[in-house]
């Protein structure tokens, strides 16, 4: 209901929704020729989605945070690779979003309309993000707007805080980095939310839940969650001196292909197979830096180029 997610954002007695995201979302709508509530939909899709094969299931996301000890050098490095409907491959773009009224600049990683994404700020904050299912539900601020909200924060606290605030209408799994070398991952759920701290400095997250306190849960996104994680964590968990190199091995790993951390749809070119998961892009963010790598598709098809929050 196209009027229902509008008036959701204008409810006056959420302070968690700011009247500037609307303004912001007015802007794009205007920008674009539709309407705002349109705008709304798309800032909102996570929460009605569901796959409805097992082709779409296999279509999410493979997480990291590395830290000291087991970074090279004390560097801090997070990122992921994207993994969705090969159709939302065209839907990527890069958004820097400036700084104003005491918010940190951001570099964004959203599809086309969205307002609110995986990236990193310039006070050394990054965000990443996992699907996960679960079966309860919740009405509350959407999910891509959280992480906006996220990513307005200028301390791991503020961040944490707007995470776990309110109720939560989709369950996802957000990393958070800083740049003094903590990380926090979060599971988040319509009935509750735990915390993972990083095992000598690693953190890997795919699409299932990891943490006691929703182990249980049922998911919806397939064996390649299984598969993604024990590539992963094969690549990263244990070690030490970790680089961007080990990094970037790891994000093309092929491994279970053609489902692996490297997702290819092998199906593209056939009737319907714009529907099916593919890597659609990979990135790995350096909050100490206030740069990211950024590879557009599957990154074993891509060189990364080099982005910065800062213009200039």
């Amino acid at each position: 209901n196209l009027i229902g997610a509008e008036l959701l954002f204008k409810t006056e007695d959420d302070p968690c929704i700011q009247p500037e995201y609307i303004e912001e979302m007015q802007g794009v709508a205007d920008g674009a020729g539709v309407n705002l509530a349109e705008i709304v939909m798309i800032n909102s899709r996570s929460e009605p989605m569901e796959p409805i094969s097992q082709e779409e299931a296999q279509q999410e996301c493979t997480a990291f945070s590395v830290i000291p000890p087991a970074s090279a050098n004390g560097e801090v490095l997070a990122g992921q690779n994207w993994d969705f409907s090969w159709a939302h491959r065209t839907a990527v773009v890069i958004l820097r979003i400036l700084p104003s009224d005491g918010k940190p600049g951001i570099l964004m990683f959203p599809e086309a309309g969205m307002i609110g994404a995986m990236g990193m700020n310039d006070a050394g904050i990054s965000l990443t993000l996992n699907a996960l299912s679960s079966p309860a539900k919740a009405y509350g601020v959407p999910l891509h707007i959280r992480m906006r909200q996220i990513l307005e924060q200028t301390t791991v606290d503020k961040a944490y805080g707007k995470t776990v605030r309110g109720d939560r209408p989709a369950a996802a799994n957000l990393i958070i980095t800083h740049k003094d070398g903590i990380s926090l991952d979060l599971e988040i759920d319509p009935d509750g939310i735990d915390v993972l701290q990083p095992e000598n400095g690693v953190i890997v997250h795919t699409n299932h839940f990891i943490g006691p306190k929703f182990a249980t849960r049922c998911h919806a996104f397939g064996g390649s969650t299984y598969i993604r994680y024990q590539r992963i964590c094969a690549h990263l968990k244990g070690k030490t001196e970790l680089t961007k190199e080990h990094i970037k091995a790891a994000l093309r790993d092929h491994a279970g292909y053609p489902d692996g951390v490297c997702k290819h749809n092998l199906l593209a070119d056939k009737e319907g197979g714009i529907w099916y998961g593919a890597t659609n892009f990979s990135l790995i963010m350096y909050p100490q830096k206030g740069s990211a790598e950024f590879a557009y598709g599957n990154p074993c098809e891509s060189e990364y180029v080099t982005l910065w929050v800062k213009e200039g």
